[in-house]
């Protein structure tokens, strides 16, 4: 067959039938969410709110990542601490930390939880502001009704590819007697989602 192009006869080929797949480009957006309603942390038990709660909503395109923000921790021996995220799709969770920074004091340390941080959380104190990995060091957490069983690890790659929009909660227990704290400055939720052009 003839067909022409910028006024030449060019020759095309009619027996191969050709199929294309377009790959739609995925756009890296980070979303910040934020409860900044102090938690109280008593000196055995559930933390007061129990969860405390962030909805998100308006986003499109699935998970490729999430960081959490535990701002202005402070409290008398930080390894009683168990804290627990739950997604929207409640069998996703993580315990993102877990019987760390030891016995020292911990006071108004602001945390940033990233799966990709250099370094764990210390299992040994004394623990201060910076950029860590979740870390659970202790063995099986109890986290009372209404927070769902723990699926097991640490790591915040569990949401990846879930969809975004929901509830999600953080469950926070003190797991010995004797101790005090509070999260006075609440958390904040970094959810950095595929956003297909």
């Amino acid at each position: 067959m003839t067909g022409i192009s910028r006024g030449r006869a060019v020759a095309i080929d009619c027996s191969c039938i050709c199929t294309f797949t377009i790959i739609p480009q995925c756009r890296e957006v980070t979303t910040t969410f934020t409860n900044l309603e102090p938690i109280g942390i008593p000196n055995s038990g559930t933390a007061t709110p129990y969860p405390s709660n962030i909805f998100v909503e308006g986003l499109s395109g699935p998970i490729i990542k999430v960081t959490v923000q535990l701002n202005n921790l402070s409290h008398t021996f930080p390894d009683d601490i168990d804290i627990l995220l739950v997604g929207p799709v409640t069998t996703q969770n993580a315990i993102i930390m877990s019987d760390v920074g030891g016995g020292g004091d911990a006071v108004n340390v602001t945390l940033l939880l990233d799966d990709d941080a250099p370094t764990p959380l210390p299992d040994v104190g004394p623990l201060v502001s910076g950029t860590f990995q979740p870390a659970n060091y202790g063995g099986p957490e109890a986290f009372p009704p209404p927070a769902p069983a723990p699926a097991g690890g640490s790591a915040l790659s569990i949401f990846n590819g879930s969809n975004p929009n929901g509830l999600w909660s953080l469950y926070i227990v003190d797991d010995l007697g004797g101790d005090v704290g509070s999260l006075a400055g609440g958390w904040e939720l970094n959810i950095t989602t595929c956003e297909f052009q």
